[in-house]
């Protein structure tokens, strides 16, 4: 998950047009909201999750 954050965060600096789902989401609601959710669901997100899940392994505590 931490390197998929920053594989999205790469690549939308670089090649914004790989990203499909970000007109759609533009279109729907609005050109900063849209560009905004985007890089919450698809970058902040799973980086944040990944890095949270990693500490946790590393100090011992089981996901399930």
């Amino acid at each position: 998950m931490v390197v998929f954050g920053l594989l999205t965060t790469v690549l939308r600096l670089v090649r914004p047009s790989v990203f499909s789902k970000l007109d759609p989401m533009k279109d729907r609601w609005g050109e900063r909201a849209g560009f905004w959710l985007h890089v919450f669901g698809y970058s902040v997100a799973p980086f944040v999750t990944g890095v949270v899940i990693t500490i946790q392994g590393w100090s011992g505590a089981a996901l399930f």
